[in-house]
């Protein structure tokens, strides 16, 4: 798998097509988002067919053998990131997963002025806990290769500091333990 190029364009082409959807209103929750997500993934690797042909764009891919959540009894642990990407070998062999992504979306309704008190407060809750929690362990377990955490929000003070993207994204980072990375969208800073 040619890294590199996949891993150049979600951190630049992507984050821009996520921006554009959002300031048009394609994008208003998380299921938009994952949606997004995987239309502009797909379309990328269709560009280069023959390059990318055993790759695959997989949402809710379940992951065996470990757990961020307590587990019933009797109940093997697994784990589902929001997208995978995976390099299907043959249909004999569990596929390689190279990139797993979890995605956060702020509804628009939820626009305000915060301070960065109010996002703190946020990464602390246990839903974002749990997808930090996800990345760095298939990160350390050596099961990606790379994670990254993608991040919309919608906050209409865009001159205040406090809730900028770059302030956001090291909040997020002070989770990540150096074992993926954030992708932070805020839908007003670049419209």
């Amino acid at each position: 798998m040619k890294e590199m190029g996949i891993t150049q364009f979600i951190q630049k082409e992507l984050k821009s097509s996520i921006r554009d959807d959002v300031s048009n209103f394609k994008i208003l929750n998380e299921r938009d988002l994952e949606s997004a997500v995987y239309y502009q993934l797909r379309k990328f690797l269709k560009k280069d067919r023959r390059r990318n042909k055993k790759l695959k764009i997989s949402t809710n891919f379940t992951v065996s053998g470990f757990s961020v959540k307590r587990k019933r009894k009797q109940q093997k642990p697994f784990s589902q990131p929001d997208v995978m990407i995976l390099e299907w070998v043959d249909d004999s062999t569990r596929p390689k997963m190279h990139i797993a992504m979890e995605l956060k979306a702020l509804s628009p309704g939820e626009s305000n002025k915060h301070k960065t008190s109010h996002y703190e407060t946020l990464f602390q809750r246990s839903e974002y806990r749990k997808d930090f929690k996800k990345l760095i362990k298939l990160k350390k377990r050596n099961i990606v290769k790379r994670g990254y955490f993608i991040f919309l929000y919608h906050d209409i003070n865009v001159k205040n500091k406090e809730a900028s993207e770059a302030t956001i994204k090291r909040l997020i980072l002070k989770h990540a333990d150096g074992k993926f990375t954030p992708l932070v969208i805020n839908r007003f800073e670049h419209p």
